[in-house]
């Protein structure tokens, strides 16, 4: 007892446990006197030389590099559809290996809704859904979803709004419940549209010191221009967030958040009888409304010819350097062989971009090219963050990689690894139930078919060096690229002149003129 009693002492830090007593070392026996004139004799004896390491038997399998496995074969469960007694449109991909549900609202209601006019309106009413409802303030909502181990959030995209939610199947009906809520029973309150609004406006400071950020918001607005909804950060801008009233939220809410202008995913633990049941209970009642069709925004003007954009970072010892124009839509029947492509051209760590900019020449950590693939024509871009006195070298080299790209064939080898690492990756996308959902979401705001994935390994496995070719020189555009260069200004002037790439102008973080 006392033992127990003292153990909590010091747990509480009230006592001290009593040190074990201090053992002194075993005193060495004593040895003969060394003789004149040597050493005494060591402690320890000498130990043996160790034996000199075996060499591995030289096989002749070790000299070819084992070959690897074959890609996992993606099996997915057909989709099956219903619809709900107000229309809202339900897609169940069933599966019970795991006692979880996953589903994913998708609201036409993006950032091209409220386009170039309302900038950051659909990511700000994204934000506020789960801030409170009738039921629930924001820090009640937040309780009763941590209660039941659910995961429930909303987001805006440039295409769409998606409300996802994530739960155990015992607690299915409570998740619902709470899902529901958000979707038709939002409350907007004041308080907290001030605080997402302050949180906003906070990231978009933040922004304004990631160089990689100015990059991306100067690289869109210059491509897309003032006119276009691609042409502004997903958040919006300073002057728009800070004027949006609660009567803004509540009015593009109310307009487009029908259930004939959404579909709802839902994949998991349960049966299309069994969820078409608990939905009808629950969001039956979502009256529907006139809505407009959602169209994807078309191609932006016409840039008006190669020009340089700068955006000074005094004393900046690197420089960010990107190309950019516009690309292609993701329902774009060249989608596959323009993943290939990049994949090739900078879309990994082998690829020629990296290759060259990094480890050939040392410009750069990492140089990449990307075709970002949205319901209209998204923007392609390329480059990295490169060493401040090479500015002009890399924006030479980055260059040079487009155009050799669109003319030179691509080799059997880089053919075969991008092919072979997009098909091996693909069973990456669909390892949970809410990767699914956000899959077949993807799908379905580009209107594809729900089946669309089926074929893809199939059809990434047929792509050509012909194709490569082929789409390289379509949807390459080096020639009438905008140019963004975030740097010190007075470091790389000379040698952007020196470049003779077109008309050079200051912008600041965002892309207004200063």
């Amino acid at each position: 007892m006392r033992r127990s009693l003292m153990s909590i002492l010091v747990l509480l830090g009230c006592a001290e446990e009593p040190a074990p007593p201090v053992q002194a070392p075993p005193a060495s026996a004593p040895s003969a006197a060394a003789p004149a004139g040597q050493p005494p004799p060591s402690a320890e004896a000498p130990k043996a030389p160790a034996p000199p390491a075996a060499e591995p038997p030289n096989e002749p399998w070790r000299k070819e590099q084992p070959a690897g496995a074959p890609a996992p074969e993606v099996k997915l469960p057909k989709a099956q559809v219903a619809r709900l007694k107000n229309g809202l449109e339900v897609i169940l991909v069933e599966t019970h290996h795991l006692p979880v549900v996953s589903a994913e609202l998708v609201v036409f209601a993006g950032a091209e809704r409220s386009g170039a006019r309302e900038p950051g309106l659909a990511g700000l009413v994204a934000a506020l859904l789960t801030e409170g409802t009738k039921k629930h303030d924001a820090l009640a909502l937040a309780d009763a979803i941590d209660q039941i181990g659910a995961e429930l959030g909303a987001g805006a995209s440039h295409d769409a709004v998606g409300i996802s939610l994530t739960t155990l199947t015992k607690h299915l009906d409570a998740a619902l419940d709470l899902y529901a809520e958000v979707v038709l029973e939002p409350t907007f309150p004041a308080e907290e549209l001030e605080r997402v609004r302050d949180r906003r406006l906070t990231a978009l400071l933040q922004q304004k010191d990631n160089p990689n950020a100015v990059a991306q918001n100067v690289g869109a607005r210059v491509v897309y221009g003032d006119d276009h909804p691609y042409g502004f950060p997903l958040l919006g801008t300073e002057k728009a967030l800070k004027s949006y009233a609660r009567a803004d939220v509540e009015k593009y809410w109310q307009t487009y958040f029908r259930p004939g202008n959404a579909k709802l995913i839902v994949v998991g633990d349960t049966t299309l009888a069994d969820i078409k049941q608990k939905l009808d209970a629950r969001l039956g009642d979502w009256k529907p409304g006139p809505v407009g069709r959602a169209r994807p925004p078309g191609a932006p003007k016409p840039a008006g010819g190669r020009r340089v954009f700068v955006v000074d970072k005094p004393k900046a010892s690197q420089s960010i350097v990107m190309l950019a124009h516009v690309g292609v839509a993701r329902s774009s029947p060249d989608y596959i062989p323009l993943v290939v492509a990049n994949y090739i051209l900078g879309g990994a760590f082998s690829s020629r971009i990296n290759m060259n900019l990094r480890e050939k020449k040392g410009y750069s950590y990492g140089a990449r090219s990307t075709f970002s693939f949205l319901r209209g024509p998204g923007p392609f871009s390329a480059g990295g963050n490169m060493r401040g006195d090479a500015t002009k070298d890399s924006l030479s080299e980055l260059l040079k990689e487009l155009g050799s790209f669109r003319d030179a064939k691509v080799e059997a080898d880089e053919l075969a690894e991008a092919k072979s690492s997009l098909i091996g990756k693909m069973a990456g996308r669909f390892e949970t139930n809410a990767q699914v959902a956000s899959q077949l979401a993807e799908l379905i705001e580009n209107n594809l078919p729900l089946d669309w994935y089926a074929s893809y390994a199939k059809k990434v496995g047929a792509v050509t060096a012909a194709d490569v070719q082929r789409v390289a020189r379509k949807y390459l555009h080096p020639e009438r690229a905008q140019i963004v260069v975030v740097g010190d200004w007075k470091s790389v002037e000379s040698g952007l002149k020196e470049l003779k790439l077109g008309a050079i102008e200051l912008r600041d973080p965002f892309g207004d003129k200063p």
